[in-house]
């Protein structure tokens, strides 16, 4: 067989050979921001800054609702498909520990957090600054004022779990919580995060969580993800023959990824190993063999993995 039937094997070889793979991973987010909704005050009062959040009613009657939203896109990629979604929150004070409901909804609007900062027990928030929300606007500086005083949501919650004494608690994956995160890859500026409701219907039920930036980090929110990458499918789009080496190139498959090329001397047989010659793997998306002048036949396939 001449070398140039050879190449021409080692062509047809690359163009039946491929590899495609779909990567899961799991990632927990902290919130990039949250907040207090502060009902008795409505156009002055917020907590952007505090190291807690409130929801639920007051032994005043007064009503209280916690923001808190993630940076969804920074952390997963486009085109990912979101499988499970848990948030996690610290409750560190409660007026009813007998067992109560507390739902999450998702918010509809754009919001602030700001640099109002409560003291103490951070129960009656502080004056509001102008990038906070308030129970009135959804950001102070614009004057922008909620559609429905205390916050635009879903009427439909997406998680809810029973909440009691003080502790840590985890809005399990609901298949609203999933389209909810799904939503927010698909479209990141609809990412508004969810509105956390207690008990507003009766008496005193307000709560106490713990926030983004509150000192003990093991207490602040989280977001917990599963999620699975689209396959990568590296496709060889170009072969040369060039001073007695093979040149393949082929396109990333998804920005960002690394490249193996392995070699086998069947198509259907035998185990494929790295390709001699090459420091495996590698960011670019071309590579040239010097072995391919010596091999009577050489199948190729090119792999793409995560860094």
């Amino acid at each position: 067989m001449t070398g140039k039937l050879s190449l021409c094997a080692v062509i047809c070889a690359v163009q039946l050979a491929g590899a495609a793979s779909a990567l899961a991973e799991v990632v927990t987010l902290p919130p990039m921001q949250d907040t207090t909704l502060y009902q008795e005050n409505p156009e002055s009062r917020s907590n952007g800054a505090g190291v807690y959040t409130f929801s639920g009613r007051t032994l005043n009657g007064d009503l209280r609702r916690a923001l808190v939203a993630f940076d969804v896109a920074a952390a997963i990629p486009a085109g990912a498909v979101i499988n499970s979604a848990s948030l996690t929150l610290h409750l560190s004070r409660t007026s009813r520990a007998g067992p109560e409901s507390v739902a999450l909804h998702r918010l509809l609007r754009a919001w602030g957090e700001g640099a109002s900062d409560a003291t103490a027990q951070e129960g009656t928030g502080a004056p509001a600054t102008p990038q906070d929300a308030t129970w009135a606007f959804s950001l102070v500086a614009t004057q922008t004022r909620w559609t429905t005083p205390g916050g635009d949501y879903a009427a439909t919650a997406s998680a809810a779990v029973t909440v009691g004494v003080i502790g840590t608690y985890t809005w399990p994956s609901t298949p609203e919580l999933v389209a909810d995160v799904q939503s927010w890859v698909d479209e990141p500026a609809g990412n508004f995060g969810w509105i956390v409701l207690s008990d507003e219907s009766g008496g005193p039920s307000a709560k106490r969580f713990d926030s983004r930036e509150n000192t003990s980090a093991a207490f602040r929110p989280a977001l917990t993800l599963d999620y699975t990458l689209a396959p990568i499918e590296p496709i060889v789009v170009s072969i040369a023959e060039a001073a007695g080496m093979l040149a393949l190139n082929w396109n990333p498959g998804r920005p960002g990824l690394l490249y193996t090329v392995q070699t086998r001397a069947s198509l259907t047989a035998g185990d494929w190993t790295p390709a001699a010659g090459g420091a495996w793997p590698i960011a670019e998306t071309s590579w040239m063999d010097p072995m391919a002048a010596t091999a009577a036949v050489r199948f190729y396939r090119v792999l793409a993995s995560q860094p």
